[in-house]
Parts: structure tokens; C-alpha cells; sequence
């Protein structure tokens, strides 16, 4: 029987970049039970995703998603202490939505300088409307130290690319535990 290791993920991304529907096409989500529920929001929701490895253990990635709002940072600073890798979404169509993002992979990094992180470019699927230059973008990957980078389409991806890219996250915080 295969051991299951569990793994935490911070992620965050503006609101209309693709991160909620990412998680809520491909992975469960756990809401919490609050008296709050409709009318009061702390800038967290939490996903899981179980994915087996064709090594001796299988594995559940636990993701925390943060709003993109400067009033939940401090939830950010405290999840992001024991945090076993970052993923960070941004839209293509809006350099602006790489440029936010920017300011978060210092506090992602300021306990654990090497943190794996993620980046995603969504919205392949409107790829006309692309507002990112590649040499801009490959120049910010190598900048922010960025250890995977994807592009996708949540609205359109037919499972497999997404289910790879949560595969090679799952290898990634695995590996770098052992």
C-alpha cells in the first residue's frame, strides 16, 4: 500500500485571471462551515487534488487560495511559513496581471528562499489578444527564480494539460522533501 504524503500549496492570482475556476474544474473544494458564509469572506478558499505517483507514495496537494487583496496579506505571510510550494496565475491578455503578481514572490520566498513556484499563464485560448511579449516574459521567469512555467486554457483544456501540470507539481514537492 502506497503511503500518501500531503502537501501545501499558497496560490494566488487577481480576481478574473482563471485561479477559482482552475480549481474548481479539476480539484474538490472544502468550504469551511461559518455563520458568515454568505455575507462574510476572510480571502481564503481551500481546494485538494489527490494524484498518484508512479513511485511508493501517492500524494494530495492542499491548495490555499489568497485574494488578491492587500487586507489578507498577513494571512498570506503566516500560511506561506511552511508552505511546500507557490502557484501563482496570471492572464496573458494583461501584462498588468504579471506585473501585480510580481510583489508576492518575496513574501512567498521569505522564509524559504529556494520555494518552488509555479506560474501559469491562462487564457491561451485568446492568444490574438496576447499582451505579453515571449523575450519580456522569459526575462521575468529567470528575474523571479520561477521553477515551473505553463501556459493554459482553463476555459478550454480538454483535462490533459492541466492534469500534467498538477503530475509535475506533485513530483516537484515530493522530490524535494526526500
Amino acid at each position: 500500500m502506497n503511503e500518501r504524503k500531503i502537501y501545501k500549496i499558497i496560490s494566488l492570482s487577481s480576481a478574473s485571471d482563471g485561479l477559482s475556476s482552475l480549481y474548481s474544474k479539476y480539484c474538490h473544494k472544502f468550504d469551511s462551515i461559518s455563520p458568515f458564509k454568505s455575507s462574510f469572506h476572510i480571502g481564503i478558499d481551500y481546494y485538494s487534488k489527490d494524484v498518484p505517483l508512479l513511485i511508493e507514495s501517492d500524494v494530495t496537494l492542499h491548495f490555499w487560495k489568497l485574494s488578491f487583496q492587500a487586507r489578507f496579506n498577513f494571512f498570506l505571510e503566516k500560511l506561506v511559513k511552511d508552505a511546500d510550494a507557490g502557484l501563482l496565475m496570471f492572464d496573458i491578455m494583461t501584462k498588468s496581471s504579471l506585473y501585480n503578481i510580481e510583489m508576492y514572490i518575496p513574501i512567498f520566498r521569505a522564509h524559504d528562499p529556494t520555494l518552488p513556484i509555479i506560474l501559469l499563464g491562462n487564457k491561451v485560448d485568446l492568444m490574438v489578444k496576447r499582451n505579453i511579449e515571449q523575450e519580456y516574459l522569459e526575462r521575468y521567469l529567470s528575474r523571479n527564480n520561477i521553477t515551473l512555467y505553463y501556459e493554459i486554457s482553463v476555459k478550454e483544456d480538454t483535462n490533459k494539460n492541466i492534469e500534467a501540470i498538477f503530475s509535475d507539481l506533485a513530483y516537484l514537492v515530493f522530490n524535494r522533501t526526500q
